[in-house]
C-alpha cells in the first residue's frame, strides 16, 4: 500500500508574493538550512513555495501514519531536494525527501508558470512494486464555483456522508473532479466512488475512499488553493493481485 498527500500552490494568489522577504514567516516555517537555500536560489519565491508545499503534502501523509496526528509545526518537517537546486518555472519535475522525526517521505513536484503541485508518499508492504500514484489538478471557473449553490447538483453527485465534509465550493469541487479521475482510471462510473472525511470533536480526519460502499486499499489526498483544486491517489497496478 502507499499513503499519499498532496498540496497545490496558486502562484498568482495575492498571499504568495514576496513571502521570501518576510523574515518572521521564514523563521517560523523553515529551518536555518532551508532558509539559506531559499535565499541563495535564483528564484527564491519558487524555492520557498516548493519547500512549503513539500511540508504540507508530507504532513497529510504523517497524519495517516501516526495517531493521534501530531501538531503541525512546519519547521519540524525538513525538506531536502534530491535532483538539483534549479527550481525555475520550467523545471517540470523535481524530487525531494521530507523528514519528520524518524519518518522519511518521498516528494515529487510538478511546477508550472502559475502553480506548484507537490505529491508526497510513503510506501510499505508491496509499495511501489504493486501500486502506482496518480495525480491531477484543475483551474476552477466561476461556473464551477456556482455549482455550490445548486442543491440538485450536490445531491446527485455526493452522498449525505460526503456532504458533511464539503464545507465550501472548493471542497466539493475537488471531490467531484477526484471522483471523476478515479472512475476514469478504474473504468467505471464515478457514482460508485465516495470520498469520506470522518469528524471527531473539533477536528476532521484525513479523507478515505469507499468503492461500492466499502473501504479500499487505495489512498487519496485532496488540496485546493485559490483558483486550483488538486488531488492524488494510489492504486494497484494492472496485473498485480491483491
Amino acid at each position: 500500500m502507499i499513503f499519499v498527500g498532496n498540496d497545490i500552490v496558486d502562484l498568482q494568489s495575492d498571499s504568495v508574493g514576496n513571502k521570501h522577504e518576510d523574515l518572521r514567516f521564514l523563521r517560523r516555517v523553515f529551518t536555518e538550512e532551508e532558509r539559506r537555500k531559499i535565499e541563495l536560489n535564483d528564484n527564491p519565491e519558487i524555492a520557498l513555495w516548493m519547500h512549503w508545499a513539500a511540508k504540507e503534502a508530507a504532513y497529510k501523509v504523517v497524519c495517516k501514519l501516526q495517531k493521534p496526528r501530531p501538531v503541525f509545526a512546519h519547521a519540524q518537517f525538513v525538506v531536502d531536494f534530491k535532483s538539483s537546486e534549479d527550481f525555475g518555472l520550467f523545471s517540470n519535475i523535481v524530487h525531494a525527501t521530507v523528514r519528520f522525526r524518524a519518518v522519511v517521505l518521498e516528494v515529487q513536484f510538478e511546477v508550472g508558470q502559475d502553480f506548484i503541485h507537490a505529491i508526497a508518499y510513503y510506501p510499505f508492504g508491496e509499495g511501489l512494486n504493486a501500486f502506482a500514484i496518480l495525480s491531477g489538478k484543475r483551474v476552477t471557473s466561476s461556473a464551477d464555483l456556482s455549482l455550490w449553490d445548486d442543491d440538485k447538483w450536490l445531491q446527485s453527485n455526493f452522498t449525505e456522508n460526503e456532504l458533511l465534509s464539503c464545507v465550501r465550493s472548493e471542497s466539493a469541487l475537488v471531490r467531484y473532479f477526484t471522483k471523476q479521475a478515479i472512475g476514469k482510471h478504474l473504468e467505471f462510473d464515478d457514482s460508485r466512488v465516495q470520498i469520506i472525511r470522518s469528524q471527531i470533536p473539533d477536528n476532521f480526519q484525513p479523507p478515505y475512499l469507499l468503492i461500492d460502499g466499502r473501504r479500499t486499499e487505495m489512498d487519496v489526498s485532496l488540496s485546493h488553493h485559490e483558483r486550483f483544486v488538486a488531488w492524488s491517489f494510489s492504486v494497484r497496478r494492472a496485473g498485480e493481485i491483491g
